[in-house]
């Protein structure tokens, strides 16, 4: 099972991965390692369309809680929306908030975590940050968003 801290191990991962690899909607494991890599809500994340996405300038631009934002793209980020099928036009994820609920539940379940919520994913990344020497400053800036 994953650690109480807000850091994933390389064990965590790979248990995480292979919860991920049993749900039938392949939009969950991108959804999951955005949230991770990006810090972004997952209301955020659903209504994210292409037109939000700078692969260029590795930016993506977010309306959260009504306050307009760019948000850093992690390289890891950028390598899992691009490698996302479909047009690249309209909404990202076709999945509803209700049915992102569900697969992660059962998500969860399968990884003895039934209590791990998804708005834990995203304090992993301000955390490796802060590790990595990130100015505290900076790090909020960077993990909660700044504005336009």
């Amino acid at each position: 099972p994953l650690s109480l801290s807000l850091s994933l191990s390389a064990q965590d991962h790979e248990a995480l991965a292979a919860a991920m690899a049993e749900t039938d909607n392949p939009q969950v494991w991108p959804l999951v390692v955005l949230a991770i890599e990006t810090t972004l809500r997952q209301s955020s994340l659903l209504k994210l369309e292409w037109e939000d996405i700078d692969f260029e300038n590795r930016k993506i631009f977010s309306n959260g809680k009504g306050v307009d934002a760019f948000v850093p793209m992690s390289l890891r980020a950028r390598e899992v929306l691009q490698q996302l099928p479909g047009p690249r036009q309209g909404r990202i994820f076709a999945m509803t908030s209700n049915a992102y609920a569900k697969a992660w539940s059962r998500v969860r379940e399968k990884l003895g975590r039934p209590t791990l919520l998804y708005r834990d994913l995203r304090h992993i990344a301000p955390t490796l940050y802060a590790r990595a020497g990130m100015n505290a400053v900076v790090n909020s800036k960077t993990c909660w968003a700044t504005e336009r």
